[in-house]
């Protein structure tokens, strides 16, 4: 396994339960502050099992999911079958920033949630949001979600630690903790890391591609994380 892409092709059992109770976190939040509302077509670029589609069932006008991974998509196909204003698609593990499948359709909100870090590089940000726009509605916004600004392991184990014991996943998170130590993902975490974002590569980024911002807190388990909301 020489990359990220490699890695999330496969299931990652207690890795994908621990994604469970992180995204429904971020979902909640988003839809008590009204980022995302009932009348919103939705794009969900790097929708995994489709936790963040699980949560908007039967709250939502419209949701299309993405991922490279045709196990994941598989998942969310026959998990809502039976949903007819959900859809789900595979992109290129090779072209993960290629969205043509999409061909013309547009959206009121494109969601990015936990994607990011597994970027080559800060261009691929810049590129990503590039290519999400052409989707977007007049008056659209992206939401990139989980944005790491600097990496610092054990603050974060301890945010999601007092996270778990607030919201009832404790048990989850202990094993999460010991299968990744033991795992694929820390070998290839050590040998390529998470990608950083820092503050002032993102608002070089900002800069560069005149965009209209907001840069939110608390909208993440791991409160040091950030969210960036994208005006069109």
């Amino acid at each position: 396994m020489n990359n990220w892409t490699d890695f999330w092709q496969k299931k990652q059992g207690v890795f994908d339960e621990m994604m469970h109770h992180y995204t429904y976190f971020t979902a909640k939040k988003l839809h008590e502050n009204k980022h995302i509302l009932p009348t919103d077509e939705v794009l969900d670029i790097g929708c995994g099992q489709g936790r963040m589609a699980d949560f908007y069932k039967g709250k939502i006008k419209k949701w299309v999911g993405l991922d490279i991974s045709e196990n994941y998509i598989n998942d969310c196909k026959n998990k809502f079958k039976d949903t007819d204003n959900f859809s789900f698609a595979t992109i290129p593990s090779d072209d993960y920033l290629n969205f043509e499948v999409l061909e013309n359709q547009k959206f009121d909100k494109i969601v990015v949630m936990s994607v990011i870090q597994y970027f080559k590089n800060h261009e691929e940000i810049a590129q990503l949001i590039q290519n999400a726009q052409k989707y977007l509605k007049p008056n659209g916004k992206i939401i990139i979600a989980d944005i790491v600004m600097s990496e610092n392991t054990l603050k974060s184990v301890w945010n999601i630690l007092l996270a778990s014991l607030r919201h009832g996943f404790f048990f989850t998170f202990v094993r999460f903790v010991l299968h990744t130590r033991f795992s694929n993902y820390y070998k290839l975490r050590q040998k390529q890391h998470l990608l950083t974002v820092p503050k002032d590569v993102l608002e070089n980024i900002i800069q560069k591609n005149n965009l209209k911002t907001e840069l939110l807190d608390n909208l993440t388990i791991d409160s040091q994380r950030k969210t960036l909301i994208i005006g069109n």
